[in-house]
């Protein structure tokens, strides 16, 4: 998270992958990814992991920030 964007916005992992959002902005942001987990809001600097256990794609979302999505495809 920087710049109100997740960078990269489309990843490409295996199954059993742990993923880490790092928020460096200096505003707050979150993360949701519907079917996968709940709404996670980070504060500056603090940091969000998940390990995708399941194959298939997920779309991601700030809920604070509309426009910054993501998808994770899990291979």
């Amino acid at each position: 998270m920087k710049n109100s964007t997740f960078t990269p916005s489309t990843t490409t992992i295996k199954v059993g992958t742990t993923i880490v959002w790092t928020n460096d902005d200096s505003t707050q942001h979150s993360v949701y990814a519907s079917g996968a987990f709940d709404d996670i809001i980070l504060q500056p600097g603090e940091t969000f992991s998940y390990t995708f256990k399941t194959a298939g794609s997920f779309n991601y979302v700030s809920t604070l920030q509309k426009n910054m999505i993501g998808k994770i495809i899990v291979e």
